[in-house]
């Protein structure tokens, strides 16, 4: 039966083009499938390497803020602090300078005193006739001093170098004018080694120095010069 024969080779060439194309179908759509996953994965992994990383600038960027401001902050704490100490030195400096001033108008003040108490220069012109001094203290007040007294047709010429320099010096040095008046002016003792005797009592007794357990060594270095 050639036409069945036909027929039935017909249908199977189409019967096996049919299961081709499912087979192949199939098959592309697995490929596609698996292609699709493995792409979906790939940009998964991209995406996520991309979020890791934004993730890992943000942190850093955050971090960096942090480091700045609390750079900032210290910064200016410092500032702060170092403003404030600046204010405190020139506070302290203000009173520094003031209390100078004041010890310094104090010194003034003492050297005027030291000064008038010195032989007068007028005096000793008269006395003396042709003459000089050599007076340069170190400082405002000095340890160093000169005297002259003139009566019975005698003149006392003295010049002392007392022990210290500055104050400590000038008290001493008024203590030895002191002492030089009243041996010599107002006692009238002329004889130099009795007047150096008196003087040395007399400094022994202002400084307190007798009786004492210690060695005190204040005093002064002095020439004594009678003229006739």
């Amino acid at each position: 039966d050639y036409k069945k024969a036909m027929e039935c080779q017909s249908s199977l060439l189409a019967l096996k083009d049919s299961i081709y194309d499912q087979a192949s179908a199939r098959q592309i759509n697995e490929m596609q499938v698996k292609y699709d996953t493995d792409k979906k994965e790939k940009e998964n992994k991209i995406l996520e390497l991309s979020i890791n990383r934004q993730r890992i600038l943000n942190y850093s960027v955050s971090f960096g803020m942090l480091m700045v401001l609390a750079l900032a902050f210290f910064i200016y704490k410092g500032y702060r602090e170092k403003k404030k100490t600046n204010l405190e030195l020139a506070g302290k400096n203000a009173i520094i300078e003031e209390k100078n001033k004041d010890i310094i108008d104090s010194i003034t003040y003492a050297s005027r005193i030291q000064n008038a108490l010195l032989t007068n220069v007028n005096y000793m012109q008269e006395v003396l006739g042709d003459f000089f001094i050599l007076y340069k203290p170190k400082d405002l007040v000095s340890g160093d001093f000169y005297w002259c007294h003139d009566a019975r047709n005698k003149t006392i010429i003295a010049l002392a170098d007392c022990t210290g320099h500055g104050v400590p010096g000038a008290f001493m040095s008024m203590i030895g004018n002191r002492l030089l008046n009243e041996i010599v002016v107002e006692k009238n003792v002329w004889d130099s080694a009795s007047i150096l005797d008196s003087l040395r009592a007399g400094l022994n007794k202002a400084l307190q120095q007798k009786g004492q357990d210690y060695v005190a060594y204040d005093g002064m270095d002095i020439s004594l010069f009678i003229w006739d």
